[in-house]
């Protein structure tokens, strides 16, 4: 695996997330120094905090192409996890850390130190090398760059040499020494623009110009070195009495000498956000709670997912099977850069691994095992990472532990960081379409001994999770346990290189429903056209599915058959947006198994999903959706059946039938419609409904609902019992017995009776 990562790090860089970031900088670096003003307090460094695999480094490295920049690396030298490249400065890591017990003030004072003789000697290689004049900055960064690809190690080796005293750490030498450092960086920075034809982005004085960049890899191992301050000094320090670590003094170091064009960026995963980017409320330092504006920089998550290598897209319509895109080669292809990087350098047995990898980089454990009488936060964060990646949990970002574990989990579970805001106190972080992991969660998924069910109950009544819209999150589990429970029968859970396979149709609605309601939807026709003749399971004789997650939408845009088609491509379903008209989730049908991929192979199982009792009918037609533009483009001419789902979740089944009509067929008969739908409707939430319910799991199944209420866990359910109770009259409705017994209206008698048909909700 280490072999394939510096292969790997070699390669062609695909896509231009390097130059996104520096342009990003460059705004940075001129905002944050306005014309005839001091340039704002501890705005001249930029965190980056990114989940594993997704090319922080690489992409730095690759952004030092085009502006000179001074690299480190300063991952701890028994830091063995993860896929650790590149190799850490050692000699820096040493100086950095040297001497643990150390006060605050001491360590801020060898940082300055440290930068002044940096700045110094990178002066003295620059002037060392033969060539005078560069084309442009770039040519300057990348001869500077080639020269440290050798000569790295021997340069900041040769940088701690000559830092042979560091005195007594007064606030006055503190002064004293940022003076001498940014007097160093100003002769390094104007010896660097004589080298080049350089011009500011505004073309103003050079006042807002960036001329040299600073970057600390695994920035984490200076933040996790925690520091006491002087008390004699610690009136005169810029810091409130916080804990303060190593990292904060290298901040407070870089803000001393802002008055450079430069600017430092520090990069980390295994960290948390108040540890590398701490809140203005959260922050060490004195001097960022006087003034009046936050102009700490928001952190970075820009980085490459889905990455087009020449530009070149990762699938075509029309070009693969279904069983084409359930390979390892073809998943890989998909998400953060580490899948496709591995795979295209490593060699078999990587390849065979990578799905165990991203199991452990999903769980942050080798060989996933999950055991309900264990309890740790790890174990439990992990079992949420699992069912996130394939169920879309929402966290409550309100409460500070949803804040907390999800930062975490961008720590050590692969959630990924999608934004950060300008206040810091919170990540908006979610797990998108990347199929390799999801396929890792539906193997460790396999391996849970607690049902799914229970511990997303515990997770949205402890808060952590959002309690939203419950109905949608239960279709989406047991739409989920379906598909693992028909793919398992098939095919097993798979290894290796195996990859989960799609299921036909017919075996995933009998995992959902049963062998009994199976049979049922196979006779039924459809009952939005006239004279039908073609039966289910004719329709659908040769249809599958195939989805180990589910993809969310923002809009309506994107609940079509083309959309369908892509989800499908992916391994996902679709949740549509809460603003979505008529259905809420829908499921991608491939009708014939062997067709290529296409907008016009596909159909949909299109679901509406009922927390609560409707008594109005209800009617998923495909034409209706999407404000009237339907599911199927308007322009096809063919008749495609699709499928109507109708999941009455808070609903009492009155029949064990699951296809009663829901329309008049001589009104059908009157209106053709294009597609032929067929219909399904499902009410309740039972294992009677949905055998994958197990009786240990039904309970919290009817707790997350909110159908357990004080009528359903009454001990005794017969006619006189449950009359006595509603006598007490806990609620008053018309639709049970007893509560208006008391009172004599014969017109309100006669409403009384026709609700007590229809029942209570």
């Amino acid at each position: 695996m280490p072999l394939a990562v510096a292969k790997a790090w070699k390669q062609e860089y695909a896509g231009a997330s390097h130059e996104l970031l520096l342009n990003e900088i460059r705004t940075m670096n001129s905002e944050c120094r306005p014309k005839g003003q001091e340039p704002y307090v501890y705005a001249n460094t930029l965190p980056i905090i990114q989940s594993s695999g997704t090319g922080k480094s690489r992409t730095v490295d690759e952004m030092a192409k085009l502006i000179f920049t001074i690299p480190f690396c300063i991952r701890q030298p028994n830091d063995k996890s993860g896929l650790p490249y590149p190799p850490a400065d050692t000699e820096v890591v040493s100086f950095l850390l040297k001497n643990d017990a150390a006060y605050y003030e001491d360590v801020l004072l060898r940082y300055l130190i440290f930068f002044e003789h940096l700045f110094s000697r990178v002066e003295e290689v620059m002037k060392e090398l033969t060539k005078d004049q560069y084309t442009d900055e770039c040519d300057l960064a990348r001869v500077w760059w080639d020269y440290l690809t050798t000569n790295r190690a021997s340069l900041y080796e040769s940088v701690i040499k000559r830092i042979t005293y560091i005195p007594h750490a007064t606030a006055d030498e503190i002064k004293r020494q940022a003076r001498d450092t940014v007097a160093t960086g100003t002769s390094l920075i104007d010896y660097l623009k004589t080298l080049t034809p350089r011009q500011t982005l505004d073309g103003n004085d050079g006042q807002t110009s960036l001329d040299l960049v600073v970057y600390f890899d695994e920035a984490q191992t200076l933040a996790k070195s925690m520091l006491q301050t002087q008390e004699e000094s610690a009136a005169q320090d810029d810091t409130q009495n916080r804990p303060r670590s190593r990292y904060d003094a290298l901040l407070s170091a870089l803000n001393r000498i802002r008055h450079l064009t430069l600017f430092a960026v520090t990069l980390s995963t295994n960290s948390s956000l108040h540890e590398l980017a701490a809140s203005l409320a959260m922050h060490a330092s004195m001097r960022l709670h006087q003034v009046e504006y936050n102009s700490l920089q928001a952190p970075y998550t820009e980085l490459p997912f889905d990455c087009l290598l020449n530009g070149k897209h990762l699938i075509e319509a029309g070009q693969c099977t279904l069983k084409d895109t359930c390979q390892v080669s073809f998943i890989s292809r998909f998400g953060r850069p580490l899948w496709a990087t591995l795979y295209e350098n490593g060699d078999d047995g990587v390849r065979e691994s990578l799905i165990a990898l991203a199991m452990a980089k999903l769980t942050g454990t080798n060989n996933f095992s999950d055991q309900i009488s264990t309890t740790s936060t790890d174990l439990d964060r992990a079992r949420l990472a699992i069912l996130s990646v394939r169920l879309l949990l929402d966290f409550n970002i309100t409460q500070e532990m949803a804040r907390t574990t999800t930062v975490d989990m961008v720590t050590s579970n692969m959630r990924i960081a999608y934004s950060a805001p300008k206040h810091r106190e919170y990540l908006w972080s979610g797990y998108p379409s990347e199929p390799i992991l999801a396929e890792a969660a539906f193997r460790a998924m396999a391996r849970l001994e607690k049902p799914a069910i229970s511990i997303i109950a515990s997770a949205v009544n402890c808060g952590l999770v959002e309690r939203g819209n419950r109905g949608e999150l239960i279709m989406r589990l047991l739409l989920t346990e379906a598909f693992d429970t028909a793919a398992k029968k098939e095919y097993g859970v798979g290894d290796g290189l195996s990859v989960s396979k799609p299921v036909s149709l017919f075996a995933f609605i009998e995992a959902l429903l049963g062998a009994t309601k199976l049979e049922e939807v196979k006779n039924k026709v459809p009952e939005n056209i006239p004279s039908p003749t073609k039966t289910f399971e004719v329709a659908f004789k040769d249809a599958v599915v195939h989805f180990t997650h589910f993809v969310r939408n923002e809009d309506m845009s994107v609940s079509n058959s083309y959309g369908a088609w892509a989800a499908l491509a992916r391994g996902a379903a679709m949740q549509c947006a809460p603003n979505q008209d008529v259905i809420d989730c829908i499921i991608p049908v491939l009708l014939n198994s062997k067709d290529k991929l296409c907008e016009n192979a596909m159909t949909g199982l299109l679901i509406q999903c009922k927390n609560k009792r409707s008594d109005s009918a209800v009617t998923i037609k495909e034409e209706k959706m999407n404000g009237g533009r339907g599911f199927f483009p308007r322009t096809s001419k063919d008749d495609r059946p699709y499928i109507g789902l109708l999941m009455q979740l808070g609903s009492r089944p009155k029949s064990d039938s699951c296809v009663e009509p829901r329309m008049n067929p001589q009104r059908a008969a009157k209106k053709y419609a294009q597609h032929p739908r067929y219909f399904i409707d499902i009410k309740g939430c039972s294992p009677d409904q949905y055998p994958i319910i197990t009786a240990e799991a039904s309970n919290s199944y009817a707790a997350l609902l909110g159908s357990r209420n004080m009528y359903s866990e009454h001990a005794r359910h017969n006619s006189a019992s449950m009359k006595s109770v509603q006598r007490l009259k806990p609620m008053w409705t018309t639709r049970r017995e007893d509560t208006y017994s008391w009172l004599k209206d014969p017109e309100f008698e006669e409403v009384i009776k026709q609700d007590l048909q229809i029942g209570p909700d």
